[in-house]
This record gives structure tokens, sequence and C-alpha cells, in this order.
């Protein structure tokens, strides 16, 4: 019996370990962590053709324009990655998901044919223009698909993140079934915060369901039923800070039991 009993206490500080991590490296600001890579290329790309203004040089500026064509092109692959790594998903969901993938490959399409173009150009003008052009295409083409991309990954970022909490909660009810019946802690206080926990990711769900349920609505609007909802980002955010709340119960929990074996 002492065997067992130390073989599932081991177990269950494995558990109080990975939870401490978990929580830890949730990021408050998942939300718009898809977002800041961009807006840091975009930065970029600003810097390089502010040096490039300064110098009334075709090669400074053909430069210029390049470095900012070849970071689209691997960010546009990254996301492109990213979609290609959601598998399984349900009806609706992965014909948007081959959209935006599709979507992100005529992009890439086009910066490499411009980076073609840019290759032939020789005066600073004709640069400027391309790069002009470059820029309106992006205004008006790229950023608003990419905004729709970045909400559609946020949404089942936002589902794997709740599913990892469920499943925790699952595994540490195991572990505090299992302890009560060989170690003597405070329970009623467990329980509570096991049910707090499950109420927590219960209501995360049902956010998660509401961000998926406007997701498709916004990729097939239908004109004559306009609703005013809450934003996809505003609801994952709503999600994840319930999430976040569950994950400092399981941290309460993990100390009530760690003081309990070590008595």
């Amino acid at each position: 019996m002492t065997q067992i009993i130390s073989q599932k206490s081991n177990g269950t500080f494995w558990v109080v370990a990975l939870l401490i991590a978990t929580l830890f490296l949730l990021p408050a600001g998942v939300v718009k962590a898809q977002t800041d890579a961009l807006k840091s290329a975009i930065q970029n790309a600003t810097d390089s053709v502010n040096k490039a203004k300064e110098a009334e040089d075709p090669l400074a500026h053909k430069q210029a324009l390049q470095k900012i064509i070849d970071s689209s092109i691997i960010r546009t692959n990254e996301f492109i990655g990213r979609l290609t790594l959601l598998r399984g998903l349900a009806p609706g969901y992965e014909e948007l998901r081959d959209a935006h993938a599709a979507s992100l490959r005529s992009f890439v399409q086009h910066y490499n044919a411009v980076l073609s173009k840019l290759g032939e150009l020789e005066d600073v003008d004709s640069i400027k223009a391309l790069a002009a052009e470059l820029k309106d295409w992006r205004d008006s083409i790229v950023t608003p698909e990419m905004e729709k991309i970045v909400e559609f990954l946020l949404v089942f970022q936002g589902r794997s993140i709740l599913n990892t909490a469920n499943n925790r909660l699952r595994l540490i009810e195991d572990d505090v079934q299992y302890l009560q019946e060989v170690k003597e802690f405070n329970i009623a206080r467990v329980r509570a915060l096991l049910n707090d926990a499950a109420e927590l990711l219960k209501s995360a769900d049902r956010l998660q369901l509401l961000a998926e349920e406007v997701l498709l609505a916004q990729a097939d609007p239908e004109p004559a039923q306009v609703i005013q909802s809450p934003t996809i980002r505003t609801i994952v955010s709503s999600s994840l800070i319930k999430v976040k709340s569950a994950y400092k119960n399981f941290l309460e929990i993990s100390g009530v039991v760690r003081a309990a074996i070590n008595k």
C-alpha cells in the first residue's frame, strides 16, 4: 500500500508541476499575439523605406523594397503553415480554412511577381511607383484578409487551450478522488475549488461556441439578418480569462494537496 501511495503521490506532483507550468505559460495577451508579428513586420518595413528615402539611390530603394517583400512572403508562408496544421475541422470551418489558405498562396504569387518586376527596374521613380502600388494592394486586399485569418486562428487556438484545461480538470478530479481515501486534507475546500473551476470552464465553453458561430456567420453573412454581436477577439478574450481563473483554482488545489502529502 505504501508503494502504491508513493507512486500515486509522485503522479500527483507531476500533475501539479505541469499545471503550474501551464498556468504561467498561458499568455495574458493571447488574443492579440497573432497580430504582434504583423505589426513588427510593418514597422521594420517602414524603417527600411525611411532609410532608403535618405539617399535617392536606386539600389538602396530596390533593396529596401525587396526586404519588405521577402519579409512578407516569409510571414505569409508561416500563416499558411498554421492553417495547414488545423485538421479534422467540422464542415464549414474546413472550407473556410481552405479558402484562407488559397488567399495566402495567391498573396505569395503576387509578391513573387512584384519581385520579378522589381528586378527589371533601374530608376528611383519607377521603384517608388511599384512600392506605392504594393502598399495600396496590401492595404485594400491583404490587410482585411489577414484580419479574418488571425480571427480564424484565434478561435481554434482558444478551443485548444480550453480542451487542455478540461483535461487538466479531469486529471485533478481523479487524483483528488484517490487521495481523499488515503490522506487527510481539506476536501471541502478542494471540492469547492473544483466545482468553481468546472463552472468557469463551462462558461468558457459557451463563449467559445459563440465565437465559432460568429466566425461562420461573418464568413457567409446574410444581408437580411444583420445581427450586432461582440467581436471574435472580445469573445475569445473573455473565454480565456475564465480559463485562466480556472487555472488559478488548480494552483490553489495543488497547494492544499502538497501540504497534505508533506505531512
